[in-house]
């Protein structure tokens, strides 16, 4: 028996934008091999990458919404009508698909649509009043913040809890928060606690995280150390940065397991990588003195630059009298380092080991 096209298409956009819902960090987009003889180069996969990425994704879009952007499936121009109906026909998903088209604009490989914040929400309110619980958040969130929809903490609030109430982990985080600083509610550490729990049965690295200091501090809940590293080593191998910066901190002051000051660099470094400027400030620190590691200048010198370059001009400058102190073919091989660092990001550019960083 056949189908309605515009039913077939709604069902397309629900399977296809599925992944959106995750509050993970979102994977860079990846790049296909080209028939390229020559083997590849630093700058060249970091090149590829860009390009996919802004195939994909348009640009001047927050990390969240770009993961969103990259999760909606390709609309062609015959497909948008089709689309619309739907919206119109009531269909909470189309509305919420629609609503992200028109907040993103035109669509790297697919349609060309307006960007128009104000139409982007009266479909995304839409969705959220059809019971669309990604667009709910959605709104929740814009209602908080005031930036395209009034704000209004009363009606961010209430839209959050309902998220939260329908099984949004990224809600059931978000409204731990709310409770927990009293921003729009009387503060309630144990609400805020009941609610981080919900989104860590979810996954919720962010949940995680919070939770553990809670734990950590007995803040709404007994005081559990123990439990409270637990939770943040799960939160920091999820790839949240807090976390990681969290755990090494955890490590080297022995908070729930035994003091362990390489544990820590490494927990330090998986955060600097992730670009946490107080992480890089503190791999720096302990390259420079030798805690955790070898002592290594080059690598101290390069950390240390690229944290004052993310706080610029708020910190003061070590970075030059660092470099005074290398020799030649230290600042050669720091200059190497730092250079891989821009060309390959910096989740790779530490993890080769050179032995004049040690001279």
């Amino acid at each position: 028996m056949g189908m309605r096209p515009g039913i077939l298409v709604v069902l397309a956009l629900t399977c296809a934008h599925a992944a959106a819902t995750s509050s993970a960090p979102a994977q860079r987009f990846p790049v296909e091999p080209g028939p390229v003889a020559a083997a590849p180069t630093a700058d060249s996969r970091a090149g590829e990458a860009r390009a996919a990425e802004a195939r994909v994704v348009p640009p001047g879009l927050t990390p969240r919404h770009a993961a969103i952007a990259r999760a909606l499936p390709r609309i062609d121009a015959a497909r948008l009508p089709e689309l619309q109906r739907a919206a119109e026909g009531g269909k909470p998903d189309a509305q919420r698909v629609l609503g992200y088209l028109h907040l993103f604009g035109n669509q790297p490989g697919g349609v060309r649509v307006r960007r128009d914040a104000a139409l982007a929400y009266r479909w995304l309110l839409s969705a959220a009043k059809g019971g669309d619980v990604r667009a709910q958040y959605e709104v929740a969130l814009a209602y908080r913040n005031g930036r395209t929809l009034p704000r209004d903490l009363a009606q961010g609030n209430a839209w959050m809890t309902r998220a939260a109430s329908a099984g949004s982990a990224e809600g059931q985080a978000a409204l731990g928060a709310i409770h927990r600083r009293g921003s729009g509610v009387r503060p309630n550490a144990r609400t805020a606690a009941d609610w981080y729990r919900k989104a860590v049965a979810q996954g919720s690295a962010d949940a995680m995280t919070n939770l553990a200091w809670m734990l950590h501090a007995g803040e709404g809940v007994a005081k559990d150390h123990a439990q409270a590293f637990a939770l943040m080593r799960r939160a920091a191998d999820a790839g949240q940065p807090k976390a990681q910066y969290a755990l090494g901190t955890f490590h080297a002051s022995g908070v729930g397991t035994p003091v362990d000051q390489a544990a820590a660099l490494a927990a330090f470094l998986a955060a600097a990588r992730n670009g946490q400027p107080r992480a890089q400030f503190e791999v720096a620190r302990r390259y420079l003195v030798g805690q955790g590691a070898t002592r290594d200048p080059v690598r101290a010198w390069v950390w240390r630059s690229l944290a004052e370059r993310s706080l610029a001009p708020t910190v003061q400058r070590q970075a030059p009298a660092l470099e005074a102190r290398l020799t030649p073919s230290q600042r050669a091989a720091a200059a190497a380092l730092l250079a891989r660092c821009a060309n390959e990001g910096l989740a790779t550019c530490d993890l080769a080991q050179r032995a004049s960083s040690r001279r």
